[in-house]
């Protein structure tokens, strides 16, 4: 771990200062750990007791309301029956609104139906809380929530993996990567490349040869990248073996 922050503080100290956040640049990095990091991965299935005052949207106000805008769009359609028989009445037959109306008693009847059915589902929806609270709805042993403290752990494992790749995409956009986009995709190709571990005890270094990437482009981007964490001089975790970084060669 003080590896890694060591590591994030040296090469940050190379490259420019990053933007200060915005909601933007918020939604983005969201995006990018739940696509890359998997943040909304469950860890998990241990369960612990959750406070059963809080509250949540009342589901009974939720079904109502479906239930109301279905009952408004049956109203809309007899309406608009309504109107097309009266656009279509002939006036030959029926000269007058009482005409009508009398002709079209059934539609008539299914329409005040209709309409009362909105109002009282409109009062029952007006009389309804917005929230309510858990314990309303559930028993107080069902009232559970998933253990936080592994999720917490991975999350700031993940927090700090990230601020790794953001380090090494810096040091890559120092060396010719043009677009921060451009650069995480590279350290991820690097990452999930295949490499040789070396030890060697005669010069106290554990040597990591990287085998080549996509293109010749990527490999010159390795080894200048290579250039810098070797100057670092990192040693391996519980060892006295420098870490010594060999890019493949550059056609």
């Amino acid at each position: 771990m003080s590896t890694n922050c060591r590591c994030s503080s040296r090469l940050g100290s190379q490259a420019p200062s990053l933007r200060q956040p915005t909601i933007q640049t918020q939604e983005n990095f969201f995006r990018y750990m739940r696509q890359h990091f998997a943040l909304d991965a469950l860890v998990n299935y241990q369960v612990e007791p959750a406070d059963p005052e809080r509250t949540i949207p009342n589901p009974e106000r939720k079904a109502l309301a479906k239930e109301l805008r279905a009952s408004r769009a049956a109203l809309q359609a007899l309406e608009q029956a309504y109107g097309q028989k009266a656009r279509a009445n002939p006036e030959a037959q029926r000269p007058t609104m009482r005409g009508f109306k009398i002709a079209q008693a059934k539609l008539n009847r299914q329409l005040r139906e209709a309409q009362a059915k909105c109002e009282q589902l409109r009062a029952r929806f007006a009389q309804l809380p917005k929230r309510v609270a858990l314990n309303a709805l559930l028993d107080d042993a069902e009232i559970v929530r998933l253990a936080p403290e592994a999720k917490h752990l991975t999350d700031t494992i993940k927090m700090l993996a990230f601020r790794a790749e953001t380090a090494l995409v810096r040091c890559l956009t120092l060396n010719g990567v043009r677009t921060e986009d451009d650069g995480r995709a590279l350290v991820r190709e690097m990452l999930l490349s295949s490499a040789d571990i070396v030890p060697q005890a005669a010069q106290q270094r554990l040597l990591v040869r990287i085998h080549s990437l996509a293109n010749p482009r990527h490999n010159r981007a390795l080894a200048k990248l290579c250039e810098t964490l070797n100057a670092l001089e990192f040693r391996y975790p519980g060892s006295d073996l420098t870490l010594a970084y060999e890019p493949p060669p550059v056609a």
